[in-house]
C-alpha cells in the first residue's frame, strides 16, 4: 500500500502561539476569538512491533495536544479515508514522535495539564 497522506485545516489561538504555550489545534474556529490555521498533514503509518496503524504529523507546528475533544473528533476524520481497508488507527503522534492523542495516564501532556491546571 502506498503511504496514505491526508491533508487537514486545523485552528489555533494566535495568542497561545505568541505567549509561548503552544499549539493545541480545534477543528473549526469559534466566533469572537482571534484563531488561524494551519494545513497539517497526516501520514498514516503501521507499528510493526505492537502491530497498530497510527496518524503522524507531517508538518507544521509541533501539535503539543488537542482542545476539548478535538483530539478524538480529528482521529475520526482522519480513519474515514481508511475505512474502506479495514485500517482503524487508534492514536495521533506530532512530528516529534510523542502520542498526542489519546493521553494515557502517564502522557507527558496529560501530566502538566493536570499541574498547571487549576481548578
Amino acid at each position: 500500500m502506498n503511504d496514505i497522506i491526508i491533508k487537514t485545516k486545523l485552528y489555533y489561538k494566535k495568542s497561545d502561539m505568541v505567549t509561548g504555550e503552544g499549539f493545541y489545534p480545534i477543528i473549526r474556529e469559534i466566533n469572537n476569538v482571534d484563531y488561524d490555521f494551519f494545513m497539517i498533514n497526516f501520514v498514516l503509518k503501521h507499528d510493526y512491533i505492537n502491530k497498530n496503524y497510527f496518524w503522524y504529523q507531517m508538518n507544521g507546528n509541533v501539535i503539543m495536544g488537542f482542545e476539548d475533544d478535538n483530539g478524538l473528533i480529528i482521529l475520526n476524520k482522519l480513519n474515514r479515508f481508511v475505512k474502506d481497508y479495514g485500517i482503524e488507527p487508534f492514536s495521533i503522534l506530532n512530528s516529534g514522535g510523542r502520542i498526542v492523542f489519546p493521553t494515557t495516564y502517564n502522557s507527558t501532556y496529560r501530566i502538566l495539564k493536570e499541574t498547571y491546571t487549576i481548578d
